[in-house]
């Protein structure tokens, strides 16, 4: 398998708030975060279509590309929308 296959373009976000994350997946885009090993949490958005491709290979491990950084992760929890069945957010977990 290539590198490439698991490697999922994010950008930072900075509006935080249920408003703020309805537009960002109205823009086609979902929230997520990164977080683990005593550091801060990093508040992300990935493109929703992206992400789905990425989690259709049911991977253990992506790398997330960030700013010119790659970022190696897991996926901790996905959260779904019960009623319309969307991907709501995503955390991941540095790995």
């Amino acid at each position: 398998m290539s590198k490439a296959e698991n490697v999922i373009a994010a950008q930072p976000r900075s509006e935080f708030g249920d408003n703020a994350s309805r537009r960002l997946r109205k823009s086609g885009f979902t929230p997520a975060v990164i977080y683990g090993k005593g550091g801060a949490a990093t508040a992300i958005s990935v493109k929703t279509e992206e992400w789905q491709v990425a989690a259709a290979r049911k991977l253990d491990q992506y790398v997330i590309a960030i700013e010119g950084k790659e970022i190696a992760v897991k996926v901790q929890e996905v959260q779904y929308n019960h009623l319309k069945d969307y991907v709501y957010h995503v955390d991941f977990v540095l790995a």
